[in-house]
């Protein structure tokens, strides 16, 4: 669309142009490239806000996960894990939390027939964190290669953020239907033809008087 506009004012043909027939079109993206750039540069609330932030392991030894500054986010971190056991199985499971080769933080699991799944709560810095799952399952008192774990690492929305959140998403459907409304009446609404104006006014001219006159005469 952009390349159809800048093709028709460079070859000059101002009254068939695609300005002159769709007037209200450069108007409309002007509009939306406006609202794109300001989302993009200008900081909101909600730029400190990433999306819900959880992670998802399966029998893994090392992970990864980011921890966001508080705010639209709560200050601690949720950790669980859960793993199939019966009466005589278990699995224990160390988790470490490691910034810059140091060791900031660990967990300790102990999963027995008693825990389909067991939370902790950890609080961290806001930073990247490498993870390191140690996990040792055990039958009847001898270990078992043969288990399954499933961890769930989530820091969560605070519940001050949420009404803000819910606002946010109200503003950004309105905000997207004017945008769709203004382009769609960019496209549809378009100004009179000059030309074809003009032309049907030249053919619809009475004919002048020695014309007539020479039409009679068999001219």
């Amino acid at each position: 669309m952009g390349f159809a506009i800048l093709r028709s004012v460079i070859k000059g043909n101002l009254n068939t142009s695609l300005i002159r027939k769709k007037p209200l079109l450069v108007p409309s993206l002007v509009f939306v490239f406006t609202i794109i750039i300001t989302a993009i540069y200008v900081p909101f609330p909600m730029s400190a806000y990433h999306g819900p932030n959880q992670r998802e392991y399966h029998n893994l030894s090392i992970g990864t996960f980011r921890v966001y500054e508080p705010g639209p986010y709560e200050a601690y971190t949720q950790v669980r894990i859960s793993c199939p056991v019966t009466s005589d199985e278990w699995l224990e499971v160390n988790i470490n939390f490691t910034r810059n080769d140091t060791v900031v933080q660990t967990l300790f699991f102990n999963i027995t027939d008693d825990y389909s799944g067991r939370t902790q709560f950890i609080n961290l810095e806001p930073d990247r964190y490498d993870l390191t799952f140690n996990a040792t399952f055990f039958v009847n008192g001898a270990e078992d290669d043969m288990f399954f774990f499933h961890v769930i690492i989530y820091q969560p929305v605070s519940t001050s953020f949420i009404p803000e959140l819910t606002a946010w998403s109200s503003y950004q459907f309105i905000l997207g239907f004017i945008c769709f409304f203004f382009v769609l009446a960019g496209i549809y609404i378009g100004g009179e033809d000059r030309t074809r104006i003009n032309k049907e006014k030249i053919d619809q001219e009475p004919p002048r008087e020695g014309d007539v006159y020479g039409w009679r005469l068999g001219w």
